[in-house]
């Protein structure tokens, strides 16, 4: 973070940003409750955050609100738990690929054998 720097007088947009209490996604997917201010209309549909709570998949940190001439804009800072990739083995052969100019590509396994695989005419 560092030393607050200094922001000239109307530089600087007006916000304040909410972490703790009451914060949430409202069920209706266009309010958000803050603390103090209460709820919130939101300019776009928020139907993807509100699914991931209602899942318990995602929590909201936290909200910031700024002012931006008469309208005030909200971002929320959402912690989302994605789903464990199950572990792929690996298989017990392998082959390497070089795409060429001359031939379209030469195909080489892992003993060594080379299958040069030729340009299509066409």
């Amino acid at each position: 973070m560092g030393f607050p720097r200094f922001k000239k007088k109307g530089r600087d947009a007006d916000r304040v940003s909410f972490t703790t209490g009451a914060m949430r996604v409202e069920p209706d997917r266009r309010h958000l409750t803050l603390p103090v201010i209460g709820c919130v209309r939101t300019h776009e549909n928020t139907r993807r955050i509100e699914r991931l709570i209602a899942k318990d998949r995602a929590r909201v940190l936290a909200i910031t609100v700024r002012r931006n001439g008469t309208r005030l804009d909200a971002s929320v800072r959402v912690l989302v738990q994605r789903p464990q990739q199950p572990n792929v083995e690996l298989p017990e052969s392998r082959i390497g690929v070089d795409v060429g100019v001359r031939r379209l590509a030469t195909v080489a396994t892992a003993d060594g054998a080379c299958c040069p695989v030729l340009v299509p005419d066409g």
